[in-house]
């Protein structure tokens, strides 16, 4: 942000400089849903175990267990391919 110009009145405008379309920023959703959809299959099935404890779990599996940061490097990287 170092010397970069912000319009501060442009932020509250809805057809100002930093406005998307509707109000949405359509990248930003789209990067959320491609993010999240590798640890969809390990949430379903640690939600369908029996105390949520997968006996052997599977790559897909050890990815849900890490999901916050898998979901938080794909979006960053995706996000940025998209800029």
């Amino acid at each position: 942000m170092r010397r970069r110009t912000l319009s501060l009145p442009d932020l509250f405008k809805l057809n100002g400089l930093y406005s998307y379309g509707g109000g949405i920023n359509w990248r930003a959703v789209a990067v959320l849903v491609v993010a999240v959809l590798p640890v969809v299959p390990g949430f379903i099935h640690a939600a369908t175990t029996p105390a949520g404890q997968v006996a052997n779990p599977s790559f897909l599996d050890s990815l849900y267990t890490y999901a916050w940061f898998v979901t938080f490097a794909l979006s960053f990287v995706f996000y940025l391919m998209l800029g």
